[in-house]
């Protein structure tokens, strides 16, 4: 693995420890609920739309800090998709999503461990490279870089798709409050999940720095429950229209199409080298 930088070594260490607790059946992974399931379906459902406006069919798709992969090996049933990338940090996190795979379809599947600023995919490959939960974790300066390396690893014409929390819903207050906040602080006794590196970056923030870095437009859309983790089931699936309709829905996912030519570096392609490149790789992926 590359070089890591201080605050993706902190990240990896902490999420292995979050997976090693999921792989014995311990921690709030393994506590996996209605909300999550439904901003999950959410958010599988605007991937899908996106993928179906690409005009191929043979589509490569890749999660990059892929965590429990939950949504992207929902969406690998989607007729068009040949193959998925998992890509984390963290071996613990790859050995738990490969765990969720169900076997007739693991064949699809490739898992790779590296650093999300350094992944060493092969240049233009996925037509769509996509995460959730991941970028609030880092600096500005560090979301540029994270999306620089999504935008590399995309096919000119490619998806590139990045969700976070949404700071207008309940569940991000929460989770704020409860770690970012001296009262939040002298609520120990309070379950639920803490803030701990999370930015709550405004919609409209991140809007602005995604465009900037890809130059194109950015389109947002909303997935899930506007209420809490441990809301009743019907009342998180009455919710969910009115948190779209609000903008205060769990998860926001802002999509972008890169360019069809990005830079010099595109031009300087050679499809004999890409696809050697490729080759090289793909007997590579499954060692991790």
């Amino acid at each position: 693995m590359a070089t890591l930088r201080p605050s993706e070594e902190y990240e990896i260490k902490k999420w292995s420890h979050w997976f090693d607790e999921a792989l014995r059946g311990k921690g709030q992974e393994s506590e996996h609920g209605f909300f999550m399931e439904y901003a999950e379906q959410d958010g599988c459902d605007i991937l899908r739309q996106n993928l179906n406006s690409l005009p191929q069919t043979d589509i490569h798709i890749a999660e990059l800090a892929c965590g429990a992969a939950r949504v992207s090996i929902n969406l690998s049933s989607h007729d068009n998709i040949s193959s998925v990338t998992l890509f984390d940090g963290a071996l613990s996190a790859l050995n738990y999503a490969r765990s969720l795979v169900p076997s007739s379809i693991l064949s699809k599947f490739r898992f790779v461990q590296g650093s999300l600023f350094s992944t060493k995919l092969p240049k233009n490959h996925f037509d769509m490279t996509w995460n959730s939960g991941v970028v609030e974790h880092y600096s500005k300066p560090e979301v540029r870089a994270i999306c620089a390396e999504m935008l590399r690893v995309t096919k000119p014409g490619g998806l590139v798709i990045v969700g976070i929390p949404n700071r207008r819903s309940f569940a991000a207050f929460k989770a704020f409050t409860l770690g970012k906040t001296s009262i939040g602080k002298m609520l120990n006794w309070i379950p639920g999940y803490r803030y701990d590196t999370e930015i709550p970056y405004a919609t409209s923030e991140l809007s602005a720095l995604l465009r900037d870095v890809s130059k194109s437009d950015v389109k947002v859309s909303h997935a899930g429950s506007p209420l809490w983790v441990t809301a009743p089931a019907p009342l998180v699936s009455a919710s969910g229209k009115l948190g779209k309709l609000l903008g205060s829905s769990f998860m926001t996912y802002f999509v972008l199409t890169k360019a069809e030519l990005i830079g010099h570096a595109c031009k300087r392609d050679h499809n004999t080298d890409r696809n050697l490149k490729t080759a090289q790789w793909a007997q590579n992926a499954h060692r991790c």
